[in-house]
């Protein structure tokens, strides 16, 4: 900004766009995955978001109407059923299966996910630098 000022004025639309966007990310991803990682291991934790860019891409298609190649739909069926497979065989263990814990962090996957496709969406109204200023705004004010 100091070089380039920058435009932050957004008409009502554009506002209510961004807001939706910042309530996915930062807002519910953040809290999600940090009360899910309170509540599970870090090693399921992990485990569980190598399924996030297979969570993208199926969104990216469902609602951006992006194609899928094949290969893409099988490695993502392969990564899904690995992480339910390596979860399955944890719980059989001794560990113990963190269910409250997991589900946030699938939660922190989905609203990551859901992120990455609004704002691939909202790029065609509003400048990115602009919905990053706002997004670290308003994850300043609630994440403080």
């Amino acid at each position: 900004m100091a070089i380039r000022p920058i435009n932050l004025r957004l008409n009502k639309k554009e506002l209510k766009i961004v807001l939706i966007i910042s309530l996915f990310y930062p807002i519910i991803f953040f809290n999600s995955q940090i009360l899910g990682l309170d509540q599970t291991t870090v090693t399921e934790a992990g485990i569980i978001q190598a399924i996030a860019p297979a969570i993208t891409v199926l969104l990216a298609s469902l609602f951006l109407k992006e194609q899928m190649k094949r290969i893409q739909g099988i490695g993502i069926f392969l990564s899904i059923a690995g992480v339910i497979f390596l979860q399955v065989m944890n719980s059989s263990g001794n560990y113990g299966f963190h269910l409250i814990g997991n589900l946030l962090i699938v939660l922190s996957i989905l609203a990551t996910a859901i992120w990455q496709v609004l704002s691939r969406s909202a790029t065609k109204t509003v400048a990115p630098i602009q919905i990053t200023i706002y997004i670290i705004s308003i994850g300043f004010l609630f994440l403080m």
